[in-house]
């Protein structure tokens, strides 16, 4: 949503010319409304494609080479073009499958700073993936997830339970099912009792033949549990333990 200046929204000229972005629709109609557009300006500002938006979807169709996804990379870098960022974001909802995939593509290329705008699409990402049938998508998707925090006080039990259910489908791609692997530790690394219905998860995949790939993933993740589950125990101890001195009356 474009945050709201109303110093700004008199200058119906300079609003024009930010509503002909790529903004989300509801958004524009909202502050075109302010401005009094009539329905036929809003219309027509619907129809207008920004030119860059239009030069980002022309290098996103067929196939994509390493240097079109550094230019599009260096075109939406940094605050002051947050606005491309969305135009982008919006590219992967696109009914050209090559398109999109390419759209997500070119996000997962993101450096540290600029993946931060892509936080606030978390919530997006999580229901988008767990409807997504184009394996590409879904694993690009998961991906960008996993570059991303998961707070405790705002888990989704609905996307652990994806997760889980992805890791012991055999049908799925190796990459699908490692990514799923390492996006439930990092939702389920806050309770002891979810790590251990994790590692009973791990634990099935031990009757299977894994790639190399989702071995590695498996391996990682069980070695984290361990510590984890680890250090809890010992503290549980040393604790226990220091209470039975305070009842003995040596502390």
């Amino acid at each position: 949503m474009i945050a709201e200046d109303d110093s700004i929204c008199g200058n119906r000229r300079t609003w024009k010319k930010i509503l002909q972005t790529d903004f989300d629709t509801e958004a524009k109609h909202l502050y075109l409304e302010k401005l009094q557009t009539s329905p036929s300006e809003i219309k027509s500002l619907d129809k207008q494609a920004p030119k860059e938006a239009k030069a980002m979807k022309k290098k996103l169709q067929g196939k994509i080479r390493l240097n079109d996804i550094h230019e599009l990379c260096r075109m939406t870098q940094g605050k002051d073009n947050n606005h491309r960022k969305e135009e982008l974001y919006q590219i992967t909802f696109d009914e050209d499958d090559r398109v999109a995939f390419n759209a997500l593509h070119a996000m997962s290329h993101f450096d540290l700073a600029n993946n931060e705008w892509l936080y606030c699409k978390h919530d997006n990402l999580i229901d988008r993936v767990m409807k997504e049938k184009h394996v590409g998508k879904c694993r690009l998707m998961l991906n960008l997830l996993l570059r991303q925090p998961f707070e405790k006080d705002l888990l989704r039990p609905d996307f652990i339970d994806f997760c889980i259910a992805k890791i012991s489908a055999c049908a799925q791609p190796c990459a699908i099912r490692a990514y799923c692997i390492k996006l439930a530790y990092e939702q389920m690394k806050y309770y002891p009792e979810l790590l251990e219905e994790l590692k009973m998860a791990l634990d099935m995949l031990n009757q299977e033949a894994l790639s190399p790939g989702l071995l590695s993933a498996k391996r990682q993740i069980m070695e984290k549990i361990r510590r984890e589950l680890g250090d809890r125990t010992l503290n549980k101890q040393a604790k226990e333990s220091t209470s039975n001195f305070i009842r003995r009356g040596y502390l």
